[in-house]
């Protein structure tokens, strides 16, 4: 077993390790919140967190591997997940990405929705109304022929494209309709002639478009079933142990796709006895593409992935272990690890000499084991621009306190239009967001994160033209020896399509008034704590410094419609009407869906009756921050 690194890495930064665990599904067990690096600011997002902890759920259950306490850490996520969906749900009874913000729901998300709500069913309460209406949008959805249409935005443009003639998507909505039959067995005609019609349409359709018909064909028991297997099969790639599929054209790495064509071909081979050998070959490509948290590249592949492995590996994960894994690297001792049935689910993890790229793996015993070499390094400006193109300037009005971003950006690729796209901003070490910015008509939601020092920018789709938005960020510290920050632009469906640019703030910005006024305190580098915490800091006044309240309308009281201010893993920023502003520690359900005033009535009130406290980590040729503004009840150092 290999890892790579580069020869350009910056110095000490590689770290290697070696990770064991007895169960295909070790690493995802470790991460049930973050199995991918993705923002989770859209209705779609939301659902990354649930159905992996639904589907983990499943397998745990049928390997009678349960425990009450991971229940209930798995039943938590679900019901907070389930409770935020819900917020983007229209009057139909349909979801979209963006809520009641986006003019009509979205048949393909709507779907995704209703297949799994019901299979949670069986782990939390789910409203049946909420299927209903779901399933009823559905049937009103579909044309005359068979196929379904989308009416709202095109958030996946590889599934939801009518460049297979809509045989994908059509596949994708029967299948949601297809798991509630159950129940509602007066929408099977409803599926039937979606068959009907991706059987008379995908003669010639695409790869990714016959993986979805011919698990389709397979879950209805369709007579005509032998038949895509057989085309299914025939473009397959082999490869040593390993069988994947490719989509056309290849490209170098692997996509987001090729991981979808082949858990789908997984998800088949699952109801097919006779192919069981070629299953566990398809497994071991899967779980080669995983990484380190157990996810894959982007939601939608995560998703069918995680299935396709809990649905394959349930049939032989019931056996019990008891098994030795000897790692043997190239450099240092070897490693040990013992695999029974009380840590199977644990994934051990060990550090390796960093000049190891191979290690020798050596099992003796009875079960099943994946093991990981991960080498992890960083790179300077190491982006391949690749997708699409991204510009960003500072508009006419910046000073020294007050940056305005002009950021440009466009789609280079075949495509006339992207998927959706989010751009992350980061801020210059000393500098939040300015929530009085007017946001764009091109931004669909802005979500902060890290206290408002970087943003989130969501936007349904790119084409060729520009697209320009400006953005405002105000300094709330002075900062020495600023670091470089950096602007991203990604495809969230196909995260090869990346571009990133690199920046500093401009040394020669004027002054954003006298500063003789209100003068800051000079920089210094503190080396005690008491330092620190005696040193006097002059208050600011100025509304250059502080970020005052959106103006929310009436009609729309709810806070989330205009900001996302929910940060699972730092503090956010709360807002009283004087603009003060505090830092509170908040867990995510406590920060989901709050209305106006009760932000500011219970969550500011209880930050001020807390200590104020202030930390901070001087290390050589750092950043070396001075806190400069009003009530506060935590400050970090850049």
């Amino acid at each position: 077993m290999t890892c790579s690194a580069p020869t350009d890495g910056i110095d000490d930064s590689i770290r290697v390790s070696a990770s064991v665990s007895g169960d295909v599904l070790g690493p995802a067990l470790k991460n049930l919140k973050n199995l991918i690096r993705m923002p989770h600011g859209c209705g779609e997002q939301v659902m990354i967190t649930f159905v992996p902890n639904l589907l983990i759920n499943e397998y745990l259950t049928v390997t009678n591997q349960m425990t009450p306490e991971l229940l209930g850490v798995i039943k938590g996520y679900l019901e907070n997940a389930y409770q935020k969906m819900l917020s983007f749900r229209h009057t139909d009874g349909s979801f979209s990405a963006f809520g009641k913000k986006d003019t009509f729901g979205s048949t393909w998300l709507t779907a995704y929705v209703a297949k799994y709500f019901r299979a949670a069913q069986s782990v939390i309460d789910i409203d049946e109304l909420v299927i209903a209406e779901a399933l009823e949008f559905l049937k009103s959805k579909q044309n005359k022929g068979g196929s379904f249409r989308e009416d709202g935005i095109v958030l996946h443009e590889n599934l939801q494209s009518e460049t297979s003639g809509g045989v994908a998507f059509t596949a994708f909505v029967a299948l949601g309709i297809q798991d509630n039959l159950e129940l509602y067995p007066e929408y099977k005609d409803n599926v039937d002639n979606a068959v009907n019609y991706i059987m008379e349409n995908c003669q010639t359709c695409d790869l990714y478009s016959l993986a979805l018909a011919t698990y389709l064909l397979h879950r209805t028991d369709n007579h005509n079933k032998g038949i895509f297997i057989e085309k299914l099969m025939a473009n397959k790639t082999k490869q040593s142990e390993y069988i994947y599929w490719k989509n056309q054209p290849p490209t170098k790495e692997t996509s987001s796709i090729d991981i979808e064509i082949t858990s789908y071909a997984l998800l088949t081979i699952n109801l097919i006895s006779e192919l069981y050998d070629d299953g566990f070959k398809i497994l071991h490509w899967l779980v080669s593409q995983q990484n380190f948290k157990g996810g894959f590249i982007s939601t939608q592949d995560t998703v069918v992935a995680l299935q396709a492995i809990t649905k394959f590996a349930s049939k032989f994960s019931t056996e019990e272990a008891n098994l030795s894994v000897d790692i043997q690297p190239e450099f240092g001792e070897n490693v040990h690890a013992a695999i029974n049935q009380n840590n199977r689910l644990t994934t051990q993890t060990y550090f390796l000499d960093k000049k190891v790229r191979m290690i020798n793996v050596v099992t003796k015993g009875k079960g099943y084991a994946v093991v990981q070499l991960s080498c992890n390094y960083h790179q300077e400006d190491c982006y391949v621009n690749q997708g699409f193109n991204l510009s960003m300037s500072f508009g006419n009005d910046s000073c020294d306190n007050k940056l305005i971003f002009n950021v440009c950006a466009s789609y280079s690729s075949n495509e006339p239009y992207s998927n959706m796209i989010v751009v992350k901003i980061d801020f210059p070490s000393g500098f939040i967001f300015d929530f009085d910015t007017k946001l764009a008509n091109e931004i669909q939601k802005l979500e902060e994160t890290a206290g408002g020092s970087s943003v989130n920018v969501y936007m349904n789709s790119l084409s060729v033209n520009n697209t320009c938005f400006n953005l405002t960020a105000l300094r709330m510290m002075q900062v020495y020896n600023e670091a470089t920050s950096n602007i991203e632009i990604l495809d969230f469906y196909d995260t090869n399509k990346r571009a990133a640019i690199f920046y500093k703030t401009p040394s020669n910005l004027p002054k954003c008034y006298d500063r003789s006024e209100t003068a800051l305190p000079p920089v210094e580098k503190f080396t005690t704590m008491e330092t620190l915490l005696t040193t006097p800091t002059t208050p600011i006044t100025s509304t250059s410094y502080i970020p005052s309240l959106p103006s929310v309308p009436s009609s729309s009281p709810n806070f989330n419609d205009y900001y996302d201010l929910s940060d699972e893993s730092r503090a956010s920023p709360l807002y009283s009407e004087d603009n003060s502003f505090a830092y509170s520690s908040n867990s995510d359900e406590e920060l989901s869906n709050p209305t106006y005033e009760s932000k500011f009535s219970s969550e500011l009130s209880e930050a001020e009756s807390s200590d104020n406290e202030i930390s901070s980590e001087n290390e050589p040729g750092g950043d070396y921050s001075v806190p400069i503004y009003g009530p506060i009840d935590e400050v970090s150092s850049v």
